[in-house]
């Protein structure tokens, strides 16, 4: 794991790396998420099927689609169904915010309880690299 974050976001980007996957907050906005943003290929945004994760959602997007590489194209926007029950209201609604939004899910990740279980006993578990 990278824990050097100081050099992340500000054209420090860590050599030696193929990837580097930031999980970065959902609130996360201004010059911090423009920095991050400008040294990304990809920013992926888990979307759940909640009031408040559509609307925290729509002000990201919002407050990133002015940024050069966004608007070039040269960084991918793609937004995750997160944490989906199929064949229920709220996957309907999620659908409706995806057709809004004007952007289908990238994937659809669905909501099953050995999730947390699995989290619990750690990241090797959860399918990370060993």
């Amino acid at each position: 794991r990278y824990r050097h974050m100081s050099g992340v976001g500000g054209g420090g980007r860590p050599k030696g790396l193929d990837w580097l996957v930031i999980d970065a907050p959902g609130a996360l906005r201004g010059a911090r998420a423009a920095d991050l943003v400008a040294e990304a290929r990809a920013v992926l945004i888990p979307l759940a099927p909640s009031f408040y994760d559509l609307d925290a959602t729509r002000r990201f997007l919002k407050d990133i689609e002015d940024l050069k590489r966004i608007r070039k194209g040269k960084t991918m926007v793609r937004l995750v169904a997160n944490r989906v029950r199929a064949r229920t209201r709220a996957a309907n609604e999620l659908d409706a915010a995806f057709a809004e939004l004007g952007s289908p899910p990238l994937a659809r990740i669905s909501d099953r309880s050995a999730y947390g279980d699995l989290a619990a006993q750690g990241p090797r578990r959860l399918g990370s690299p060993r």
